[in-house]
């Protein structure tokens, strides 16, 4: 919904969302993580990704389904740099019931 990206001010970082693998990562024992995929732009559909997902691009985790419920999934979240800076992602997660 909002990432710090192109065009950005002075000081402030330009990152783009990546889609990403799933992955087993140890924190107090292994835990298995969703990997996240770049969506393509609906309204844009020939918008040229291949920098990532900027302003409102969205990520998808095809591990929760109707058939297969879950209370809850470790996400994986990876972002590719292009512009040092601060920076500020806000997500807002979707989900059917």
């Amino acid at each position: 919904m909002d990432i710090s990206t192109f065009p950005n001010g002075p000081g402030i970082a330009d990152i783009r969302a990546l889609t990403s693998p799933d992955v087993m990562v140890s924190v107090t024992g292994w835990l298995w993580c969703a990997g996240t995929t770049l969506e393509e732009d609906m309204v844009a559909p020939n918008l040229d990704q291949r920098m990532g997902g900027g302003y409102n691009c969205s990520l998808s985790a095809g591990v929760i389904a109707l058939a297969t419920p879950a209370a809850s999934v470790n996400m994986r979240f990876v972002f590719g740099v292009e512009g040092s800076g601060k920076f500020r992602v806000f997500v807002i997660v979707e989900a059917l019931q």
